[in-house]
């Protein structure tokens, strides 16, 4: 943090210097100028008669050099003093930096809703085409961040095909990982109560879980994950609801993997069910690294409504 500030204040003092390099240059240009062209008007008080429109690019240099010493200024009092400059949301100072967001953002509306392949993909030889969507900002992380935006809309327990199945089977509507059945994470709810799991998985598909009791029903609500190798933080809506200690070495996204989309979130393979039914995901966010409590906090000004979740040609139906 010490390092970007100081480097900040360096590129304002050099903008300044250039800035003044810059002035010297132009007065310089003129008066040269003004000796090719031939001897210089004279008025009757004995001044030179102004150039046309040098007034007006002088006052524009002129306050373009104010903005810059009173950006360096601020630089400084933010360095040594307080913060001013807010370098990430819920951060501390009072005026964001723009940017500055270090993260990716997918499915903002709902009809974009698709799979995601992590790493930057290869043409695929039997169709020639490539991934849509793609993202390398968690791809061999430890420590990263994910938030999704969800929305239940049948609370009722779904029908997996078979009794015992469906008495144990949770309700998976997030997944990340090289296929559905080998997941390095998943986010999902039970099927009979409306508890919401945030699962890790180890090379030996063992699971470890953040439990957050009572998530919304018919209402739209946003969960969170931060993973670092030792722990995990559960969220909702922007609040740290759990927080538990790794006890193994969790698998982490690889290149290749895929991040999917509910509606791809299926089991069986003659007659396969959707494990998401009744459930809706938008605007995931991911980030890089661990963000912290303050940020997660303070991103929840974009939580999607209700309606953002009905697609727009149903939305005219209605």
């Amino acid at each position: 943090m010490d390092s970007e500030r100081a480097k900040l204040a360096t590129e304002a003092v050099k903008s300044v210097q250039k800035l003044g390099t810059n002035l010297k240059t132009a007065l310089e240009s003129s008066t040269s100028l003004s000796k090719i062209s031939g001897p210089t008007e004279i008025t009757p008080s004995g001044l030179p008669v102004p150039i046309a429109g040098s007034g007006l690019i002088g006052t524009l240099m002129y306050i373009v050099a104010g903005i810059l010493v009173i950006g360096l200024i601020l630089l400084v009092i933010d360095y040594w003093f307080f913060p001013i400059f807010q370098k990430t949301p819920g951060g501390a100072g009072y005026v964001m930096i723009p940017g500055t967001d270090r993260s990716d953002v997918f499915w903002e509306d709902i009809r974009q809703v698709r799979n995601i392949t992590i790493g930057t993909p290869t043409t695929d030889d039997s169709t020639g085409q490539t991934a849509d969507m793609y993202t390398s900002i968690i791809e061999g992380q430890s420590n990263y961040s994910i938030t999704l935006d969800v929305l239940i809309s049948d609370e009722y327990p779904q029908n997996f095909g078979d009794t015992a199945k469906s008495m144990e089977q949770k309700r998976v509507f997030f997944a990340i990982g090289a296929s559905v059945n080998t997941p390095s994470m998943t986010f999902s709810i039970d099927n009979h109560k409306n508890t919401a799991y945030i699962n890790v998985y180890d090379k030996n598909a063992r699971v470890q879980t953040a439990v957050i009791d009572n998530v919304p029903i018919h209402k739209s609500f946003r969960l969170g994950l931060v993973k670092t190798p030792y722990a995990m933080e559960g969220y909702l809506n922007g609040a740290l609801v759990k927080t538990i200690q790794l006890r193994s070495s969790y698998v982490d996204p690889t290149k290749g993997d895929t991040i999917f989309a509910p509606a791809n979130i299926t089991i069986g393979t003659d007659s396969p069910v959707n494990l998401s039914k009744g459930i809706k995901a938008m605007k995931l966010r991911l980030f890089g690294d661990a963000i912290q409590p303050a940020e997660m906090k303070a991103r929840m000004s974009d939580l999607s409504s209700v309606s953002e979740f009905i697609p727009a040609s149903r939305a005219k139906l209605g």
